[in-house]
């Protein structure tokens, strides 16, 4: 096993069940997230706009329930990793409902970004 490490942003910690929701995280990315999808986790992609989060690298992973066709929803997980640490992820938000819609928020986005790149400095 690698040596991944999850941290919550402090305006996540107060999410019903979020300390477990991290433990899954780690799992998952403990494991080849590209072939190893959980019975929370689909898919897992990078955010390509807008450009604050395009240079935070915030990606997010699609949350249950995943769609019957595919592994999409329209839930979030929003996070990120270290800028010189791959291994140390940081918790941004969970995105629900419409978390498509809500990621086009220029200003939430932004705001994501800037606690990213906190952590990012630190890590």
């Amino acid at each position: 096993m690698t040596s991944v490490r999850v941290f919550i942003a402090d305006k996540l910690l107060n999410h019903p069940n979020i300390r477990l929701m991290a433990q899954a995280f780690k799992l998952y990315k403990n494991k080849n997230h590209r072939i190893f999808q959980t019975y929370k986790f689909g898919k897992d992609v990078t955010y390509n706009r807008p450009p604050s989060a395009v240079t935070a690298e915030l990606s997010h992973v699609h949350l249950v329930p995943i769609e019957q066709k595919g592994d999409t929803s329209d839930r979030f997980l929003v996070y990120s990793t270290g800028f010189n640490d791959s291994e140390a992820f940081i918790l941004l938000a969970i995105l629900e409902p419409n978390a498509h819609e809500l990621s086009r928020n220029t200003l939430q986005m932004a705001n994501l970004a800037d606690i990213a790149e906190k952590f990012r400095n630190q890590f």
